[in-house]
């Protein structure tokens, strides 16, 4: 709720409040808010289930480019602009991904019955080092 928030441009409360039956946004944000919904279809599908949220900040490989969380909260953005930048900064993150392998090496294979906060951590770890290639690249 306080992401939604934040993205909408109104407090938490608000939004309880809305859920609640007290009050409704106004027809600026109920479209805002439906462009987020059909949105978040893309995302799901996007991601596959994993956990990708690490990508919603992700700035593109040259480090300079509109995050997915700062395009969420434009009001004027449409759903399709959001679905395509997400399929956009996963292929961006997977070249990456990929390049900083190969120049990193191969690690270990990870076992099967790794907790999902590790592969977690392991994400966010190889997308540090992708921003840390992107920026060395581009100096």
């Amino acid at each position: 709720m306080t992401e939604l928030a934040e993205i909408l441009g109104v407090s938490r409360p608000t939004i309880y409040n809305w859920l609640k039956g007290k009050g409704a946004p106004d027809s600026e944000l109920q479209r805002h808010l439906q462009t987020l919904a059909a949105a978040a279809a893309g995302w799901k599908e996007s991601t596959a289930g994993s956990n990708w949220d690490f990508l919603l900040d992700y700035t593109g490989p040259k480090a300079d480019q509109e995050t997915i969380r700062a395009t969420l909260k434009r009001p004027e953005v449409s759903a399709n602009e959001i679905r395509d930048l997400i399929r956009l900064r996963l292929e961006q993150y997977k070249e990456a991904y990929a390049q900083s392998r190969e120049i990193l090496g191969e690690p270990a294979p990870l076992p099967s019955s790794m907790p999902p906060d590790s592969a977690r951590r392991l994400n966010a770890l190889w997308a540090e080092n992708a921003k840390a290639l992107h920026a060395a690249r581009n100096r």
